[in-house]
């Protein structure tokens, strides 16, 4: 299931476990359908890299090299929090809300 991440600054979907784990790193349960008020993108967007931060610190901990190179790369945290770490920015200057919520139209 796609999760769609939606605001007048930008618009985006995403896998849902990759969906629910940008929620919590924002401060959120991973409740879908949800929010932020545009009132609350600051604080939101400071608490989302401060979490960031602290889960790529923990996969460059956990990760291990690759054996073969026929394994496929793992994507780091950072790379798929872009579209959601971009979004808040955008929102955050422009104090408008963002929400989620699972997007039917694409499945």
């Amino acid at each position: 299931m796609l999760v769609r991440f939606d605001s007048k600054v930008g618009t985006f979907s995403m896998f849902e476990k990759d969906a629910r784990h940008m929620i919590k790193l924002m401060g959120h349960s991973d409740t879908i359908p949800g929010a932020i008020l545009g009132t609350e993108i600051e604080k939101t967007l400071q608490t989302f890299q401060t979490g960031l931060t602290e889960a790529a610190k923990q996969e460059n901990q956990h990760l291990a090299p690759k054996q073969h190179e026929d394994e496929e790369e793992t994507v780091s945290v950072n790379r798929r929090a872009y579209p959601v770490l971009e979004l808040l920015k955008k929102a955050a200057k422009q104090k408008e809300t963002v929400m989620w919520d699972f997007d039917d139209k694409l499945v």
